[in-house]
């Protein structure tokens, strides 16, 4: 894939029990993630990104990018719920 069309940001899976908050962020794979960083760049697909740690990623700009995009979300779904109430 092309520099270009490295667009996504990490997947977040988010959970809140007993008020314990979790926070997972899932890796994109290398090639479309605008925040990997591998030997060779851009990412051809023969290796993993550096921030890959067992299918998850640890890049810190990209857990803050990825929760800024889920916040955002939330604010809307908010929203919807208190115009449907």
């Amino acid at each position: 894939m092309s520099a270009k069309k490295a667009t996504k940001a990490p997947g977040v899976d988010v959970s809140l029990h007993e008020g314990q908050i979790s926070i997972y962020f899932n890796c994109v794979e290398a090639e479309s993630c605008r925040f990997a960083l591998c030997h060779s760049m851009p990412p051809d697909g023969s290796e993993e990104c550096f921030f890959r740690d067992h299918g998850s990623c640890r890049r810190t700009v990209a857990q803050q990018t990825t929760l800024e995009i889920l916040i955002s979300k939330l604010k809307k779904e908010l929203k919807k719920l208190s115009e449907e109430y």
